[in-house]
């Protein structure tokens, strides 16, 4: 089992639903986040937030618990997204391993 989490500005919020719909994400939570940068680094492409350290974004984390092969999927779909929309703020994702549950399947 894994755990994919995702990130994007909420205006992306029904982009990564759909891309979770077509991929086999029928259950998922989304929580509202806001990115906090305390440096005043200059570089862009370090920043999970994608905006520089002043400015302010709403944001969403999209998250699942699915498996190998559907993660996979929505990896490729999210780096696909990105770059046909060649946006500022590109949606990010992660797949983290579950070790252990309880009350799951």
């Amino acid at each position: 089992m894994k755990l994919l989490i995702v990130t994007a500005i909420k205006e992306c919020r029904k982009d990564v639903a759909e891309i979770f719909a077509k991929n086999g994400i029928n259950a998922y939570s989304v929580t509202n986040i806001h990115g906090v940068r305390n440096d005043e680094k200059n570089d862009m492409t370090d920043n999970w937030f994608g905006s520089d350290w002043e400015e302010d974004y709403e944001s969403i984390m999209l998250f699942s618990f699915t498996d190998n092969d559907v993660a996979g999927k929505i990896l490729t779909a999210i780096e696909a997204f990105n770059k046909n929309k060649n946006s500022r703020f590109p949606v990010k994702a992660i797949v983290v391993p579950v070790e252990k549950t309880v009350g799951f399947f």
